[in-house]
């Protein structure tokens, strides 16, 4: 049985930066003296992810049927939250300034392929495990490809 898919998630990525080469790459912000010295930041990026692909399920009818699917996937950025730490020189205080940037844009730059099992245990209801690899298809794209397992209950409408 093949089927049209769509997803809609929220996810919240958040992340802790103390490398001197990575914190080269966050936003710049003007330290609050001279004398501070950005030792390490936090990120916050939240982000709203949206799914559209096909799904092809083996063993149709049964109550455990194992399938594929192909996905293309879209991104919305939402506001992100920085949170720099600073070290004074001088006095060995720390200080931390938080900022936020809100470059909401909407991005096409992955595909995913997965397979999984679905189990219906009770008229429309389901379990499921699936393991999946996303596929980044843009160059500028700030997602690394990865692979994922996921497990939940489904109901059917």
């Amino acid at each position: 049985m093949l089927a049209l898919t769509g997803e809609a998630q929220y996810l919240n990525l958040s992340y802790a930066v103390d490398n001197k080469d990575d914190l080269d790459q966050l936003p710049h912000i003007d330290q609050p003296s001279l004398d501070d010295v950005l030792e390490s930041a936090i990120v916050s990026q939240p982000f709203m992810q949206y799914s559209l692909g096909i799904k092809y399920h083996f063993l149709r009818g049964k109550s455990l049927q194992p399938y594929i699917s192909y996905s293309i996937i879209g991104q919305r950025i939402l506001e992100n939250t920085y949170d720099y730490t600073y070290r004074n020189k001088l006095t060995q205080k720390e200080i931390s300034v938080e900022f936020a940037t809100n470059e909401t844009k909407f991005v096409i730059d992955k595909t995913r392929a997965a397979f999984g099992l679905n189990f219906r245990f009770y008229d429309n209801y389901s379990a499921l495990l699936e393991a999946a690899y996303d596929f980044k298809i843009s160059q500028g794209s700030q997602f690394k490809s990865l692979v994922l397992v996921k497990a939940g209950l489904m109901y059917k409408f």
